[in-house]
């Protein structure tokens, strides 16, 4: 249990302070998020790799990795920059899921437009 008041919130025990499963320091919640959600594709990989359609994989990938990877995000303090990084990460795990690797390369609109995701 940690108790943030004005004497103790620059000792930095606050960041690694979890409410409901989500850390109270923005950044490392999401470099978190991050690490959890790789591991949860990598368990799916043989269901990227399968010859399922793209829609069925994408309502895989909404229950099983961006649910993870976006939890609790209603509560992150974001700038641009990290909202970019979100973004791009996000364009990330949706070529590991429907299995876009080098040297296929395709457009971040098209992967949007194919995947029918939003950002």
């Amino acid at each position: 249990e940690h108790t943030i008041t004005r004497e103790n919130r620059h000792n930095g025990l606050w960041r690694t302070c979890k409410y409901l499963g989500s850390l109270l320091d923005t950044k490392c919640d999401i470099q978190r998020r991050k690490i959890l959600a790789i591991e949860a594709s990598k368990l799916l990989e043989d269901i990227w790799k399968s010859n399922l359609t793209i829609k069925l994989k994408m309502k895989i990938f909404d229950c099983l990795v961006r649910s993870i990877y976006m939890y609790n995000s209603c509560l992150w303090t974001v700038t641009v920059t990290m909202e970019k990084q979100i973004d791009a990460f996000q364009r990330k795990l949706l070529r590991i899921a429907i299995n876009i690797r080098y040297p296929k390369i395709i457009k971040n609109t098209e992967l949007i437009e194919l995947t029918k995701q939003t950002p």
